[in-house]
């Protein structure tokens, strides 16, 4: 039995809405970047730093919060112990 799945529709970005969106998007970006460039120029060495450090902490949050899948709403919840280690 070959059963594929029912197609959607067109994306959101196949539409003319879609392309709108995103252009008014972009030229949004580019003036919000142009007019603060001045007040940002500083931040631009520790950009890097900061994203690694973003991530470490969404990663420790998601602990937290039960990540990887696990759910407290489950009725059949696994007693295991999380392997997972860092």
């Amino acid at each position: 039995m070959d059963i594929q799945p029912k197609s959607a529709g067109p994306g959101f970005f196949s539409t003319p809405a879609g392309w709108i969106l995103c252009a008014f998007a972009v030229i949004a970006l580019f003036f919000l970047v142009a007019e603060h460039r001045a007040h940002l120029g500083f931040l631009v060495p520790y950009l890097p730093i900061a994203l690694v450090g973003v991530c470490v902490v969404l990663h420790g949050y998601m602990h937290s919060m039960g990540g990887h899948g696990k759910s407290d709403s489950s009725p059949e919840r696994d007693e295991r112990p999380n392997k997972h280690h860092h």
